[in-house]
């Protein structure tokens, strides 16, 4: 259809060239959009309105190879801490148990309140990320939770057993928000 208003969208999602007579220097955000009703009609808004939308639609390649690989990638967490970590965990840190319990029952406590924190901050986080579109966002800061909860591990000594399991822990919430985050975009990167 012949509309008012360029149909190539910049990456940050403003549209180039001159939305509105004669002004070149100002991009038209969904805020402008709405605004334009009352200027150029309810055509004009819900044009510039879909045009946007197909652009969120549609995802480079780059940003669902992207996805896959963060995905590929975050499964390397999980192998990583039930394999070495645990073992790291039950034969090295508790090797003979400690506070009056085995090592398996610590490990298994320790990844319940991972579990469960994790639990009780994804709603508030999710919510966050629905209000503010910032689900990439809230990747990055899953990741890097993550990272520096491993960061931790790796630079506590074995005596500091609370500190381990607290790096632990927070490993892992960073790891799990991460990928509610990251399962949050599939969506948005498969498109309709």
């Amino acid at each position: 259809p012949n509309t008012p208003f360029p149909r190539d969208l910049s990456p940050s999602g403003r549209w180039y060239g001159t939305p509105h007579r004669g002004r070149q220097d100002r991009g038209t955000t969904r805020d402008d959009a709405i605004k334009a009703v009352g200027r150029h009609g309810a055509g004009y808004a819900a044009s510039m309105a879909e045009a946007l939308q197909r652009h969120r639609d549609r995802a480079s390649g780059f940003a669902r190879a992207a996805w896959v690989m963060l995905d590929w990638a975050a499964s390397g967490f999980s192998t990583v801490l039930i394999t070495l970590v645990v073992a790291y965990v039950e034969r090295g840190v508790f090797h003979g148990g400690g506070w009056g319990m085995e090592a398996g029952v610590i490990w298994a406590w320790t990844l319940a309140a991972a579990m469960l924190i994790s639990a009780l901050v994804s709603p508030w986080a999710a919510a966050w990320a629905d209000r503010r579109d910032a689900h990439q966002r809230g990747v990055i800061m899953g990741t890097l939770l993550g990272a520096g909860g491993l960061v931790a591990l790796a630079v506590t000594p074995p005596a500091a057993r609370a500190a381990v399991l607290a790096a632990v822990v927070v490993a892992s919430v960073g790891f799990d928000m991460a990928q509610i985050f990251t399962g949050s975009l599939l969506p948005r990167i498969a498109g309709p």
